[in-house]
């Protein structure tokens, strides 16, 4: 999974310099994650385990990823532009 997260790191800093701001802003870490959880869906327990091996608590919320088509893509287009 390590490549995998990899991608994903550089996928989010390629969009956040493209827009000029975070695309999942968070107050701290775990509240980053649950910005993420709101459109990618709640994490599997192995995916859990995966990131963090020593973390035995799977307490997030459980929310179901939202379609990629559904994504907004009005923020990323518009800033293209500025």
């Amino acid at each position: 999974m390590g490549l995998n997260l990899d991608v994903w790191s550089v996928g989010c800093v390629i969009a956040e310099m493209m827009l000029g701001r975070a695309i999942f802003s968070g107050q701290n870490n775990i509240d980053q994650l649950v910005e993420i959880i709101k459109i990618m869906g709640s994490p599997t327990k192995n995916q859990i385990r995966d990131m963090n091996p020593n973390y035995n608590e799977f307490k997030l919320p459980k929310m179901s990823p939202i379609p990629i088509e559904k994504v907004s893509y009005v923020s990323f287009t518009a800033n293209l532009y500025l």
